[in-house]
């Protein structure tokens, strides 16, 4: 409790208020000093502990002494209630690009205790996040997650006119496919006071730019034979072909093509590939971002091939339905037969001798 003020000309020294002297009263004669005071924004208390006395004294010789010193006085209404702060809190997206599926925006959280006279206690900002984002990480840090409501506690008091920043790094899921407009969310704040103004305690906000952008996912694709040992003509071995989507989005409807040089032919695959001159595998409905596919394809040199195999070199190339920002690597290094070689050719033959 803090000395304020007083009309009558009292004053505080280290705690002690003393009012001014009055030079006679008169029996029967009584006079009143008043003083304001100012209980602490900080008190947690129902006031049963905030009572204290006030003593009189005079150069005059007292016969009843024991009445000098008052009763223990209270608070008004021998109470305290509950502490009031009007908590406000503002939200926003971070930046205007709008994002990507699968990439990651922040929101700018701010809650502000206007008072008029309290602490705020037990302060906690509250967001429910829709379908379509999920919870990163929060600055600074300890805010949890329990299924999509974020919730982010205060320990210390927020004092009145003090403001608490908070960062939100959501992450759109890689597989949305809509606009955005489904994905405002509101944050709430609470606490242990009375807020006598409630209709600041929550605010929406939606994702940067106010919309989501199309898709789009980085697909590479890499080609390399199986087997490290060269083989000979009429030889078969295998090459494997690796999908791999760097996102940020998912990938949807993905196929793979090889057109096989003439000394190749294919043999079988995986069950989605077909057999030609050029090899399709896929579609493969879709693939999230960090994931891999890889299809296997067996081919055949041809048996009356004669080179070194040098001029068996070809790429293999990926598509898919979803926008890719790094068209580059849709198309594989070229790859040659195992060890980068061909061994001699071999023949098994047989002689047989008859008799005329």
């Amino acid at each position: 409790m803090a000395f304020v003020s007083s009309p009558d000309n009292c004053s505080v020294t280290d705690g002690t208020v003393s009012c001014g002297q009055v030079a006679v009263l008169d029996p029967s004669a009584s006079r009143t000093w008043r003083f304001t005071v100012r209980l602490d924004s900080g008190y947690t208390g129902n006031g049963s502990d905030i009572r204290n006395t006030a003593t009189a004294t005079s150069r005059t010789k007292d016969p009843k002494p024991e009445n000098n010193t008052s009763s223990p006085a209270g608070l008004p209404g021998s109470t305290v209630n509950k502490p009031t702060a009007d908590l406000a809190v503002t939200k926003e997206a971070v930046g205007t690009k709008p994002p990507v599926p699968g990439e990651n925006f922040d929101y700018r959280i701010r809650v502000t205790n206007n008072g008029p006279s309290a602490d705020a206690f037990n302060v906690k900002l509250t967001d429910a996040l829709p379908e379509g984002l999920s919870y990163v990480a929060s600055s600074p840090a300890g805010c949890t997650v329990a299924g999509h409501l974020v919730s982010c506690k205060r320990t210390a008091p927020l004092k009145v006119g003090e403001t608490v920043e908070y960062l939100l790094t959501v992450k759109v899921d890689p597989a949305y496919s809509g606009d955005g407009s489904d994905l405002k969310n509101t944050a709430q704040v609470t606490a242990d006071n009375i807020d006598p103004a409630s209709e600041n305690d929550k605010s929406t906000a939606t994702v940067p730019g106010g919309h989501v952008t199309d898709p789009a996912a980085d697909l590479a694709i890499t080609k390399k034979p199986v087997q490290s040992a060269a083989v000979a003509p009429g030889e078969t071995f295998d090459y494997a072909l690796t999908v791999t989507n760097n996102g940020p989005s998912q990938a949807e409807q993905i196929t793979v093509s090889d057109t096989l040089p003439t000394a190749l032919s294919f043999m079988s695959g995986d069950a989605t590939c077909t057999s030609g001159r050029t090899v399709t595998c896929g579609p493969l409905p879709r693939l999230a971002p960090g994931a891999s596919m890889t299809w296997v394809i067996k081919v055949k040199l041809d048996p009356e091939y004669t080179g070194n195999g040098s001029d068996i070199r070809n790429t293999a190339t990926v598509d898919s339905l979803t926008n890719d920002p790094k068209p580059a690597n849709n198309t594989s290094a070229a790859a040659g037969p195992p060890g980068g070689t061909v061994k001699d050719p071999t023949a098994d033959l047989e002689v047989g001798k008859t008799t005329p």
